[in-house]
């Protein structure tokens, strides 16, 4: 596995966290970015689950990292860059839906 991807998210994932908090400015802005950045964190909150949103949103990108890494050992990178933008982009646009 390729390391690069996980540190590259990890790196990333607080400093889109912080960004998306913010853009919200403490309740009375949007969080639009959150939902973009984050979506799997909104999903389960609007469809019910009982799980705390705050936890799936530090896992998000460095589970992406690490699927990359793993593409990237296994010679598959493009198809699985592809597969995780369609998924994110899926997930971004169920997350508005709800």
């Amino acid at each position: 596995m390729s390391w690069k991807p996980f540190i590259v998210t990890v790196v990333l994932t607080p400093i889109l966290f912080g960004l998306a908090l913010v853009q919200c400015g403490s309740g009375h802005g949007n969080c639009y970015l959150y939902v973009i950045f984050f979506p799997l964190m909104i999903l389960p909150d609007a469809l019910g689950v009982d799980i705390h949103p705050f936890l799936l949103a530090p896992v998000q990108l460095p589970v992406y990292g690490i699927l990359l890494g793993i593409a990237i050992k296994k010679g598959y990178v493009k198809t699985m860059a592809i597969c995780l933008i369609i998924f994110h982009a899926l997930a971004v646009f169920l997350a508005f839906q709800l």
